[in-house]
């Protein structure tokens, strides 16, 4: 393998430096670094280049190596003339260096040993305690893998002989040619074989038939030219290997009976030779066909995964640089590499817009390789939020359980008798109980994605919602952020903290944080933390996170300010019980939570986990809620994980709002109608020639006591009186609600 010395690349950067300073003429003190891309294969050891320029010493200064777009990923921190590294990223634990002999000369650069492939991507150098402008720089770095190709003899075709030559292990994707002795490319017998392995890297493998020759030395070669690496091996193919000639024996057979079989069959022999001919080359187009389909079909799957998770994709995707790096080669990559880390992607997105259906295919499988997990969870996630819709709206299901469980569903002869609905019930309890449930989940959504995917297109309309409730708790966040300024402002204490906090996280920028660091009290941090989060340009977002900083590192503060909002959840959770229990069929995700956060006791979780329904699980587990020493703080967080795991359920009862909304309206009409008709009929209280009475207030007071007599059935009124009764002035209030009907609809709804 190849690799850089040391040496050079110290002398590629003293020269950098001087050309600089010849160049700028300046003394303010900078980072630099290379403005080339570092190539280094798997396993090298490689030099991320850093300098300070003019040369001054670094020893008493804090520098940090960071990822450039995952700030919080930390791979090597040198703080107080030592290095650092309690917090460093598990994946560069034991692999990182600074040369700490060279850190008087400004030499700050970081020694990466075992360069894995995930290693690749843009790396920040941060000098925080420098007193200029330029604080930092960024390292490009690519890594690549190579293999030496093997060769071997397959058989022999005709008068030649089939060679194979394979070579797996190679990063980027790699070509293969054969040539012979004298250098000239031979035509191979089909394009490469290709395929990738779980670690991401290819492998890739050819034949070629070659004839007899003077010296039978043949070459296989692989390069690649994006790392600009070559690798060759040569085969000496012995004279004894190649079919023998039989010519002489096939003359005189031919002298002997070519008159009688050449005359009789000619024209037959003709004929099928034609027909064998079309024959294989129709089966060949065939296969070339289906193979083609088959591609196709896949890359437009793939395609049809990024397009449908789009939103979330670009709200959590990390390795955005890397992704852009291998699939754009233009202008668009410097755009993106040069934008903000939160518009990265929606410019990645627009290219793959523009480059059509195979670069997404492409991106998928850049995806696929480096944030497994997140696609995974993805397709997992998809069948979870949709199992109920899915029972009822898939239609081939046969096909899928031959694909997924062919022995234990497909094979089965009572199930293949069963209704569409029993047989996805039984296929969803087959995913639950799979070894490793969430990838063939994420693989039973693949095959979905293949067989109906106007189903998966329409369903996933759904993750819309999911983020419209993110967006919602993020307002609520933002919200109560801003309703608790002055309360905040007083209270917070680590304002420094918090701020340095949303800094790394690119929500504040550089001279915020430092006026925040210089100032005094920690009211003044926070009233300047506080013009920060309102000149953001997404203040919602930014005061989200403000709040989530704020609940990790002073909780006691917004626990005062927050116990109301408790109080709320735990008074939803215990209006809505009956509605709870028949709706949610998480119980036991939502008790296996609570019971990781030592919410609710070991037996009680063992309990739920045992029971047979969800109806039964939720029974135990609002009977768990019911027995807590605080059951106001668990229920609160019962609202809180079923908020996260079955949204639509609370989205629905939510619903019942208006219409609680329009009955309150109602009832406050009545009741002013109900006062009007009160004051109705105390003027109607008339002497007999039409004059109103005057009345003190003990005459008052008797005059309602009689007229509430005289409203009763079977009452006369008094003589000369014109009043009319309480039953004669019913039409003025009009039907309505009753109490008992207003009641329920408050059990119905939340308030």
């Amino acid at each position: 393998m190849k690799t850089f010395p040391t040496s050079a690349v110290w002398c590629l950067g003293i020269l950098f430096i001087s050309v600089s300073l010849i160049t700028t003429g300046s003394s303010e003190v900078q980072v630099v670094g290379s403005a080339n891309t570092v190539v280094a294969l798997i396993g090298d050891d490689v030099i991320l280049p850093c300098f300070l320029k003019p040369n001054v010493s670094a020893e008493d200064m804090t520098v940090e190596w960071t990822g450039l777009y995952l700030k919080t990923r930390n791979i090597h921190l040198y703080l107080d003339s030592r290095d650092s590294n309690e917090d460093q990223h598990p994946s560069y634990r034991g692999r990182t260096s600074m040369f700490n002999e060279e850190l008087k000369n400004g030499n700050v650069s970081l020694k990466l040993t075992r360069v894995t492939l995930s290693d690749a991507g843009s790396y920040r150098c941060f000098i925080p305690t420098l007193k200029s402008q330029v604080k930092e720089t960024t390292v490009q770095l690519f890594v690549g893998a190579v293999s030496q190709p093997v060769i071997s003899i397959d058989g022999t075709k005709g008068w030649g002989v089939v060679l194979k030559c394979e070579s797996g292990g190679w990063f980027p994707e790699p070509e293969m040619e054969w040539l012979d002795s004298s250098g000239t490319i031979l035509p191979a017998d089909g394009p490469p074989e290709r395929h990738r392995d779980s670690e991401g890297l290819y492998a890739v493998r050819r034949h070629v038939t070659v004839n007899q020759t003077d010296i039978n030395r043949f070459t296989c070669r692989v390069n690649q030219l994006e790392i600009n690496h070559m690798k060759e091996t040569e085969i000496n193919v012995p004279d004894d290997v190649f079919p023998k000639s039989q010519t002489g024996l096939i003359v005189g057979l031919i002298a002997a009976v070519a008159v009688a079989v050449l005359a009789a069959s000619a024209g037959v022999y003709k004929r099928r030779k034609h027909t064998d001919e079309v024959y294989k080359k129709a089966i060949k187009r065939l296969k070339e066909h289906t193979k083609d389909f088959k591609l196709a079909q896949e890359k437009w799957r793939d395609a049809k995964f990024v397009d449908i998770n789009k939103g979330h994709l670009i709200q959590n995707v990390t390795t955005v640089i890397p992704k852009a790096f291998y699939l754009i080669r233009s202008e668009t990559y410097c755009k993106i590499h040069a934008a903000a880390s939160k518009d990265q992607m929606s410019l990645l997105y627009e290219a793959l817009e523009e480059a059509g259906l195979y670069v997404k295919s492409d991106f998928y499988r850049i995806l696929l390789d480096l944030e497994t997990d997140l696609v995974t969870d993805l397709g997992a996630s998809f069948v979870d939020d949709h199992k109920y819709r899915l029972i009822q709206m898939v239609t081939k299901v046969k096909p899928i359980m031959y694909e997924l469980f062919y022995e234990k569903l497909y094979c089965n002869i009572r199930i293949n008798q069963m209704y569409r609905q029993e047989q996805m019930r039984l296929l969803f309890e087959a995913l639950e109980e799979a070894e490793d449930t969430t990838r063939v989940k994420s693989d039973f959504y693949r095959i979905l994605l293949d067989l109906e995917p106007e189903l998966v297109f329409n369903l996933g309309g759904f993750n819309t919602f999911k983020e419209h409730c993110k967006r919602l708790e993020e307002q609520c966040h933002a919200q109560f952020v801003t309703s608790h300024k002055d309360h905040l402002i007083k209270k917070v204490s680590k304002g420094k903290s918090i701020a340095s906090e949303l800094h790394q996280k690119d929500l504040i920028p550089d001279e915020i944080n430092s006026q925040i660091s210089a100032a005094g009290t920690s009211q003044e941090q926070m009233r300047l933390l506080y013009e920060a989060l309102e000149e953001a340009e997404d203040t919602t977002r930014v005061k989200s996170a403000f709040y989530g900083i704020l609940l990790h590192l002073e909780f006691s503060v917004v626990k005062d300010l927050g116990r109301f909002k408790t109080l709320g959840d735990a008074q939803y959770v215990t209006r809505h019980k009956d509605h709870l229990i028949q709706m949610v069929s998480k119980g036991k995700s939502i008790a296996s939570e609570l019971h990781k956060k030592n919410l609710i006791p070991d037996e009680m979780n063992s309990q739920i986990s045992a029971a047979g329904t969800s109806q039964d699980q939720m029974r135990l587990l609002f009977k768990a809620l019911e027995e807590a020493e605080d059951s106001t703080r668990v229920k609160s967080a019962f609202y809180g994980i079923l908020l996260d795991l079955e949204p639509d359920v609370v989205y629905h009862l939510d619903g019942l709002k208006e219409q609680l909304k329009d009955v309150t309206r109602e009832r406050d009409e009545l009741k002013e109608k109900l006062r009007k008709a009160e004051e109705t009929i105390q003027s109607l209280s008339t002497s007999p020639d039409g004059q109103q009475k005057t009345q003190t207030p003990s005459q008052k007071s008797e005059g309602t006591e009689g007229m509430e007599m005289e409203s009763l059935p079977g009452r006369k009124s008094g003589p000369g009186s014109v009043r009319k009764s309480a039953p004669e002035m019913k039409p003025l209030l009009g039907p309505g609600p009753q109490k008992d009907e207003l009641d329920e609809l408050e059990r119905g709804g939340r308030v």
